[in-house]
């Protein structure tokens, strides 16, 4: 499967002035010793962006290995029942979700990934990801469509670990943006969950 590349230091830049942009700073929702989640407005929006820490008992690689088939989401991540790369664009990934009580809904996203060596010789991984709906497939019937929908995984080495940080910004297919932020915590919790499952499942 093929991404797009970037400059780690454009992107590291990018997320600093995008930072200063939002203007809020992260606020700690919930902590556990397996994962924190933090929290903050977007200037003129109810929707919260999230961000979520936790470390994982796998290498890097590892993780950016299994976070890369997109075609096998539907195994273990929660509410995902299709997840594909379009064959126009290796950079397109669609994805139809079936969550409970709102129903179905899918996204197209086009996503980008970048890889950085330290000076000790292991690399961290970057993945982000931006809504692409115009250039996926047309909406469903009976499927609600997710306008909002924006992301990143960086993993980074500690040790033999990873010290994963997951940031989402998505509206969750027209949900009211109250129900919209409690159910994003949730599902962050229940992704970490099933991505830990997952990579200590591989060889």
């Amino acid at each position: 499967m093929q991404f797009k590349r970037l400059s780690f230091g454009v992107v590291l830049l990018g997320l600093q002035m995008v930072g200063s942009l939002f203007g809020e700073e992260w606020h700690e929702v919930s902590k556990n010793p397996r994962l924190t989640i933090y929290s903050r407005h977007r200037s003129g929006s109810s929707l919260e962006e999230l961000r979520a820490v936790g470390e994982l008992d796998a290498t890097p690689i590892k993780v950016d290995t299994v976070l890369g088939e997109v075609s096998k989401f539907p195994e273990f991540m929660p509410y995902t029942k299709e997840s594909r790369v379009l064959t126009s664009d290796s950079q397109l990934c669609y994805m139809l979700l079936s969550p409970p009580i709102v129903g179905e809904r899918d996204y197209t996203i086009r996503v980008s990934r970048e890889s950085r060596k330290g000076d000790n010789g292991s690399t961290a991984y970057y993945m982000h990801w931006e809504l692409a709906n115009a250039e996926g497939p047309p909406p469903r019937p009976g499927v609600s469509r997710v306008n909002i929908n924006e992301g990143s995984w960086l993993l980074e080495p500690v040790g033999n670990r990873t010290r994963a940080t997951y940031i989402l910004y998505t509206d969750g297919g027209g949900i009211p943006a109250f129900f919209a932020n409690i159910a994003n915590k949730q599902s962050i919790g229940q992704l970490f969950e099933a991505l830990r499952e997952r990579v200590l499942g591989q060889k």
